[in-house]
């Protein structure tokens, strides 16, 4: 890309556009220090909006594809050129730079859809605090899409209302340890640590004995004192765990 027909932040005329996206359509393959020198206003407002970590520290090392179209059909076949993109950077990097781009397929127009490019700020002006299941039955072809995109992940599972969580715990798993129930029942588990209430819920004889002595050795070090993460990995702990119980004993982090 000749320097001359690049287009500053600055300078863009779309006083809209996405940073990252102006990124990759005028500097693509620039390095971060590259991009500092030639562009000072974009680099800032990607460092701000904490997107650096998406700018190449350093060129990476020429990749021998052969034939870049082969190699594609080979590795990539019917993949769309914005999944390429984001699978493999360098070869649809030399397919731009070698014009063979038009024999990859462009994939679905977003903007005809009426989800429009971005099916999640679709979800947030339309259906915001909906759950997935509310969302399945009120607009299945937006569910859909944004499964396939990977971005469930941002739409709330069904609430479950415990009423008092321990009561609950104690009618329905009464019997179960701490381990079993992080297994069992991820959401009432993450609701009892929420509300300091893990404590309630038993250890396994031998849990019991693995944080018994994390303590004992974190009290009987006078000098330099472990560390959370060195004492879970000592003893073979999780690290929110031994801190709850390190919480229950009167010690915090």
């Amino acid at each position: 890309m000749a320097l001359e027909s690049i287009v500053r932040w600055a300078k863009r005329e779309n006083k809209d556009a996405d940073p990252l996206e102006f990124y990759r359509k005028n500097y693509d393959g620039f390095t971060r220090s590259q991009l500092q020198e030639k562009d000072k206003a974009l680099y800032e407002i990607l460092r701000r909006r904490d997107l650096l970590h998406k700018i190449p520290r350093k060129i990476a090392k020429a990749r021998d594809f052969g034939s870049p179209l082969d190699y594609y059909q080979e590795h990539y076949p019917g993949m769309t050129r914005e999944e390429l993109r984001e699978k493999d950077k360098g070869l649809y990097n030399r397919l731009q730079r070698d014009s063979l781009l038009d024999h990859i397929p462009k994939g679905k127009e977003r903007r005809s859809s009426k989800y429009g490019e971005d099916a999640l700020a679709y979800y947030k002006k339309h259906y915001l605090g909906l759950t997935r299941g509310e969302l399945a039955q009120k607009d299945v072809g937006l569910y859909k899409r944004i499964r396939e995109e990977g971005l469930l992940k941002y739409i709330p599972r069904k609430y479950r209302n415990f009423g008092n969580p321990l009561s609950y715990y104690k009618k329905h798993y009464p019997k179960l340890t701490r381990g079993k129930l992080r297994k069992k029942d991820k959401a009432l588990y993450r609701r009892l640590r929420k509300d300091g209430l893990l404590k309630e819920v038993s250890l396994a004889k031998n849990w019991q004995k693995r944080f018994r002595n994390a303590l004992q050795k974190y009290l009987d070090t006078s000098d330099r004192k472990p560390t959370l993460e060195e004492l879970a990995q000592n003893y073979h702990l999780n690290s929110d765990e031994l801190r709850e119980y390190f919480e229950s004993q009167g010690i915090n982090f």
